[in-house]
């Protein structure tokens, strides 16, 4: 489950646990929940979609957020709308 901003930092550091989880349960179902997220920047994006290539399924609640995931099944690159918050608001 992720909260907040998925931006900066953040993407470096769910991108390094998800290559942790990987590594040490290859076979397990992986699913993320994006409920909580409140910005998404580009670099976040494009994780998300690598994810997913890789069969990350997502949870998503609200409109923008649940746009976006259906956008990263659809298309090779989607179209990035930003969330409800600016950078640096804390959603959680």
């Amino acid at each position: 489950m992720l909260c907040g901003q998925l931006a900066g930092a953040w993407v470096t550091e769910l991108h390094e646990q998800w290559m942790r989880q990987r590594r040490e349960s290859p076979d397990l179902l992986r699913l993320l929940d994006l409920s909580d997220v409140t910005f998404i920047d580009e670099a976040g994006a494009r994780l998300l979609r690598e994810m997913r290539s890789q069969g990350v399924r997502f949870v998503a609640k609200g409109v923008e957020t649940r746009h976006l995931v259906e956008n990263l099944e659809k298309r090779e690159k989607p179209e990035l709308r930003r969330f409800f918050g600016q950078p640096g608001d804390r959603g959680c």
